[in-house]
């Protein structure tokens, strides 16, 4: 008799350390995927970013770019490094600048 409570005790503990592991895999696969699917993002927005700066420069180096993010700014009463002074342009870079 207790030879047959101790071999169902010995199930119900295998069967709970089966579940056990089940659920940790699961846990650690949604983190893994959740990891994996950020990462793939990443990498797809910076795609994205390296695409549009290609086309800018490619527009750019044909003359023909209308499209400028970078404005050129005067700002007559305060220097960049916080003091007041003259004229202090923008270190922004236009199609105005020539370039």
């Amino acid at each position: 008799m207790l030879d047959r409570e101790f071999k169902e005790a010995e199930k119900v503990e295998e069967r709970r350390y089966r579940e056990e592991m089940e659920m940790r895999y699961r846990v650690q696969k949604k983190r893994f995927d959740e990891l994996e699917r950020t990462r793939k993002d990443d990498v797809l927005m910076k795609l994205k970013q390296d695409h549009e700066l290609s086309k800018e420069i490619l527009g750019a180096m044909k003359g023909g770019s209308k499209k400028v993010v970078l404005k050129k700014k005067k700002n007559k009463n305060k220097s960049p490094m916080g003091g007041t002074g003259g004229s202090v342009e923008s270190f922004f870079v236009t199609e105005a600048d020539g370039y």
